[in-house]
C-alpha cells in the first residue's frame, strides 16, 4: 500500500478500533470514531500525556509497520504480532520503528505461517536494516493470546 492509498483508506475509514488489555488479562477492544484533517488524525489528543503503541495482528504487521515508518506520529512501542514486514521498507523507515523503543516481534510456536525459514530470513532482514527487536515466543499457534498481551504490557513497565 502506498501512501496515496493508505490515505485514502484513512479518509475513506471513520471507525477504528483501539485494544487494550484489561487488569484481568482479557482483550479489550473499543471502537474509535476519527476524521483525517491534512496529516492529522488525532489532532485532540495531547501526545506528550499518552503513550501509544501499536499492535499489527497477521496481514494487520504490514499496515502498521508502514504507518509507523511512514506516517507523522511516533509511537512508543511498535508490537508486530505473527507477521512479517512489508517488502518495501527501507532502512530509513524501519529506523522509525524504533524511534523510543525496541521493535518487538510477538511468534507462536505452532503458527503454521511462521516457519522456521521464514522466521530466520525476517531475523536477517533486521539485522541487515539495523533494526534493534525483542523476538517473544510463545506456545501458541497464529492467534492473540491475552497472556501474550499481558507479557508485552508487563516487560514494558519494569
Amino acid at each position: 500500500m502506498d501512501e496515496r492509498e493508505m490515505r485514502a483508506h484513512l479518509t475513506n475509514a471513520r471507525v477504528g478500533r483501539l485494544a487494550t488489555v484489561t487488569p484481568s488479562g482479557h482483550p479489550h477492544v473499543v471502537p474509535l470514531c476519527f476524521t483525517v484533517n491534512g496529516d492529522e488524525i488525532f489532532s485532540v489528543v495531547d501526545r506528550a500525556k499518552v503513550r501509544l503503541w501499536v499492535l499489527g495482528f497477521s496481514q494487520g504487521v504490514s499496515t502498521v509497520a508502514r504507518w509507523a515508518a511512514y506516517g507523522k506520529v511516533d509511537p512508543d512501542r511498535v508490537v508486530l504480532y505473527a507477521g512479517v514486514l512489508p517488502p518495501e521498507l527501507d532502512a530509513e523507515g524501519a529506523a522509525r520503528l524504533t524511534r523510543r523503543s525496541p521493535l518487538t516481534i510477538a511468534l507462536g510456536t505452532s503458527d503454521d505461517f511462521a516457519s522456521p525459514e521464514l522466521i530466520a530470513a525476517q531475523e536477517a532482514r533486521l539485522r541487515q536494516l539495523g533494526v534493534p527487536h525483542t523476538t517473544i515466543r510463545f506456545d501458541g499457534g497464529h492467534e492473540v493470546i491475552p497472556e501474550v498481551l499481558m507479557r508485552l504490557t508487563e516487560a514494558a513497565t519494569r
